[in-house]
């Protein structure tokens, strides 16, 4: 007689655990801040990346940067080169399309107001000789007109707040000045090149502190026409502004209502006649952000700026939102991917969520509680999806989920002043009742749902045939379960394995079992892992379960369970196998 050692040995571990995931999700990490303003920034046709170049991280001694940074539409790549301009803010740069190269003039150095022509060619940056250019100045705007292949400048501060009213144009040997009239002097105007009206043009800027100036202009080589359209932004100075692809009209983004003035975030288009105020979902709120379309990708980039304080996030606008450019990291408790919104309301990072395909999250156990304090913004406050916004005292997730477990502090949720309507995470990683208008990064959670089956394949011998039916699906840390019926002996156990095509790496899957002595058998997957015990049920039945870790990497993976039972005078092995039962692990 056979033994039961024989057939449950046990063998309880089928997959190795990977550790868990550490690294803290965020928005995507820009050039070195932690936060940057006053850059400059352009698209390079060529080589299909977003060119940053200098601007200031503080107001410090040492703020003013001389880094070359390139955006791919993943990720920030700082640039090496030989030569650089000297570290400085509020100079303007423009991709020259007919020569392959950026074009940087001006700024702000330590030593003061610059006047210098560098050329970036995407391997080193070159400093241009030239009779003449433009005096020193600081805060101009310029565009490339590809019609005329010329780089046309406008304005800008000359030193001691003087604005200039002066237009220029460099063909890359020579600055000509090109016009004294037009646009009244003025300095922090946005201008971008308009395909719709064959001209650049302009918008806005400041003409002496603190007023602002709402006015439409357009150069086209050999005046300025000054627009008259129905509907404009308000006076902006410091917006961003750039050209949406061929046709597509020109964007306009943010900036301020004036010295010491809160952060503007409409978006605006102008389509060669009017603006129109666009209305994104969610918008970031700055100024002294540049703008640059990315035509390979067909969306607008912005990054960093000034909010008070600075900014170092990177947000796309595909011509109807703006999303902030996220990392999200999986967690192996749930297999849910969380991601850290840029410092916002609770209701533009829900807001963003939604957009994302999620909402804020939602915390259902201890172990999702306890890893999400330890790896999604630990030592910071950051919103999550509860709230009692909609019936004061009646919390929720806003993601419709029960409410199957809390980690409020002692005395919280309050309602302190009678205003606080929104869950957050504190530093500590417990929750706190708050009013959701401070700025603060939101935790975004993507179900990422993968559903869990247990499908019946190929059949099983024996008379009758020993059979195998799915009961509880392979859930992350939960168990499948199956039944195994018609079983003539309350002996035996299942065996798993990773393929149903492979044994010992030959496709030769299912295997006649019938030399073996199992006439009518099969064999039906590879036999990674042999003699999973299991306990007698109701008469002639089987009950199988088995624990499956709580590991992300886990989801979508398959799996094959085979059945045996010791079956006296079946064949002259006496052992009986059943169909198989193919897994796909999943999380709901």
């Amino acid at each position: 007689m056979i033994s039961f050692r024989r057939y449950c040995i046990a063998a309880q571990t089928w997959w190795l655990l990977v550790g868990a995931l550490t690294a803290a999700p965020q928005f995507v990490p820009g050039p070195q801040g932690p936060q940057r303003f006053e850059h400059s920034m352009a698209y390079d046709e060529a080589r299909g990346v977003v060119v940053l170049f200098g601007g200031r991280c503080g107001w410090a001694s040492g703020a003013l940067k001389d880094e070359t940074w390139e955006w791919d539409g993943v990720a920030w790549t700082q640039r090496s080169a030989q030569h650089a301009p000297s570290p400085r803010a509020r100079s303007v740069m423009c991709y020259d399309a007919a020569r392959g190269v950026c074009v940087l003039f001006g700024g702000v150095t330590a030593a003061g107001i610059d006047g210098e022509t560098w050329e970036w060619d995407g391997i080193d940056w070159s400093l241009r000789s030239l009779a003449t250019a433009p005096t020193p100045r600081s805060l101009a705007t310029m565009v490339y007109d590809p019609s005329r292949s010329v780089s046309v400048l406008f304005g800008g501060n000359e030193g001691n707040n003087c604005p200039s009213g002066e237009t220029w144009e460099y063909d890359g040997q020579t600055w000509l000045l090109r016009a004294t009239t037009g646009p009244q002097a003025r300095t922090s105007a946005a201008s971008a090149y308009s395909s719709v009206d064959g001209a650049v043009l302009l918008f806005g800027g400041q003409c002496c502190c603190p007023a602002t100036l709402s006015d439409t202009w357009l150069w086209d080589g050999a005046a300025w026409l000054q627009r008259a359209p129905s509907s404009a932004p308000v006076g902006l100075a410091a917006a961003g502004m750039c050209t949406l692809g061929a046709g597509a009209g020109v964007l306009l983004f943010g900036g301020s209502l004036g010295y010491n003035q809160p952060e503007q975030d409409g978006t605006y288009r102008w389509d060669g006649v009017d603006w129109q105020l666009l209305s994104p979902a969610v918008s970031p709120s700055r100024r002294q952000a540049c703008l640059a379309y990315d035509a390979l990708r067909q969306e607008a980039v912005v990054f960093g700026g000034w909010a008070n304080p600075g900014t170092e996030d990177t947000w796309i606008f595909d011509g109807a939102e703006w999303r902030p450019k996220l990392q999200y990291v999986t967690s192996p408790i749930n297999g849910h991917r969380y991601a850290m919104t840029p410092l916002m309301t609770w209701q533009d990072a829900e807001a963003v969520a939604v957009l994302e395909g999620g909402h804020l999250a939602t915390i259902r156990t201890a172990a999702e509680q306890q890893w999400l304090a330890q790896n999604v913004g630990p030592s910071t406050s950051r919103y999550i999806g509860m709230t009692d916004a909609q019936v004061e005292g009646q919390w929720g997730w806003v993601s419709g989920d029960p409410v199957s477990y809390t980690s409020w502090l002692v005395g919280e949720p309050n309602n302190y002043a009678g205003a606080e309507d929104y869950g957050s995470m504190t530093s500590t990683g417990d929750w706190n009742d708050v009013t959701g208008a401070d700025l603060w990064p939101g935790v975004i959670e993507l179900l990422q749902p993968t559903t869990a089956t247990s499908t019946q394949y190929g059949a099983g011998c024996g008379s009758p045939p020993l059979t195998m039916t799915p009961q509880a699906p392979p859930i992350l840390g939960g168990a499948g379960s199956a039944v195994i019926s018609n079983a003539p002996f309350p002996l035996g156990g299942v065996s798993i394995g990773l393929s149903d095509t492979l044994l010992a790496g030959l496709p030769i899957l299912p295997l006649s079992l019938t030399n073996l002595g199992m006439s009518g058998c099969e064999l039906l997957h590879s036999n990674d892992v042999f003699g999973l015990p299991v306990t007698a049920g109701a008469p002639g039945t089987l009950d199988f379960s088995y624990p499956i870790p709580t590991d992300a990497t886990l989801l979508g993976a398959h799996a094959y369970l085979q059945a045996y039972c010791f079956a006296p005078a079946a064949n002259p092995l006496q052992i009986i196998v059943s169909n198989g039962i193919d897994w796909t692990i999943g999380n709901q």
